[in-house]
């Protein structure tokens, strides 16, 4: 079994072929939650957070729904809405390839030291962009797609799918703040921050 930090490092280099290692790996998956856990207690300390904070251990449980939700949006899109000519995966494929594009997110723990929260804040978009791209690599693995830009595109429809459940599910733990059609950019950075770490 490759070493988790070894594969983390290939992940976070966009390496095509450890997402294919790992999609195909079913004893990865324990690896691919500990890389989306670790991106998650990164973002915390970074974000001037404590490893011992009930506040970090709840968004480290969020970011793991947010996973799983995310790894199935994904699998519905690639495989029923967008699928390739060649495309054959499961959810399993997905969490574990997906769980790993998450490997650049451990960067964010650097933001603990900083200077202050600009500084901080251009380091997560840095890292957030930088995500991204592995997580394009990664759905573009798992589903055998030809394209790039076919990735992209479920990437995106898998996104907007979720800030809609997000948007319902936050609607309904704040009764006292009804849902807006609109969302404001705190509401949207609050998100994003959530989502894609």
């Amino acid at each position: 079994m490759t070493s988790l930090v070894t594969r983390m490092l290939r992940a976070a280099r966009l390496d095509a072929t450890l997402y294919e290692e790992v999609e195909a790996d079913h004893s990865a998956l324990w690896q691919a939650t500990g890389v989306v856990v670790l991106s998650s207690l990164a973002a915390g300390i970074g974000d001037r957070g404590s490893s011992v904070s009930g506040g970090l251990v709840l968004t480290t449980l969020a970011t793991l729904l947010g996973w799983y939700i995310w790894a199935y949006l994904i699998y519905f899109v690639g495989t029923r809405l967008l699928p390739g000519l060649r495309t054959e995966a499961d959810w399993g494929q997905l969490l574990r390839t997906i769980g790993f594009a998450s490997a650049p997110g451990v960067c964010q723990v650097v933001g603990v030291v900083l200077p202050g929260p600009t500084w901080t804040s251009f380091l997560f978009l840095i890292v957030a962009v930088w995500m991204l791209a592995a997580m394009v690599v990664a759905v573009r693995q798992a589903l055998d797609y030809e394209s790039t830009a076919r990735a992209i595109g479920v990437c995106v429809i898998g996104w907007v799918i979720q800030l809609i459940i997000a948007s319902v599910f936050l609607g309904l733990l704040s009764p006292s703040h009804p849902p807006a059609l609109e969302p404001s950019q705190a509401n949207v950075t609050e998100w994003l921050e959530v989502y894609l770490t």
